[in-house]
């Protein structure tokens, strides 16, 4: 009878030993994999940083581009224009004062 009762004891020990360890592989388990989920966040978080700083350098260098591309037409219309009226005030100008003097009889 007792050696019933020991082997009942032991096989109870051997199951709560058994218990234990599966819940400490269980807690292992779990904390590697949210060790392993803040790696995976890491990296993609480095990759996607890594990758709008080159879309950023990109936009920046084309509208750099884009606003050198506007100077020049600006400066373009305005030599232009000032090119327009040294050629032709002179001729505005006499155009406007005979008008003035010709309403003014």
């Amino acid at each position: 009878m007792d050696s019933i009762v020991n082997k009942i004891i032991e096989i109870d020990n051997n199951a709560r030993q058994k218990l234990e360890n599966a819940f400490n592989l269980k807690s292992k388990i779990i904390s590697d994999a949210e060790l392993e989920e803040d790696k995976i966040k890491k990296d993609i978080l480095k990759r996607v940083s890594g990758r709008v700083a080159k879309v950023e350098e990109f936009e920046k260098a084309n509208a750099e581009e884009k606003i050198e591309i506007i100077k020049t037409k600006a400066k373009e219309s305005i030599q232009l224009i000032t090119n327009k009226f040294e050629d032709y005030h002179a001729q505005w100008e006499d155009c406007i004062l005979n008008k003035i003097i010709h309403n003014s009889h």
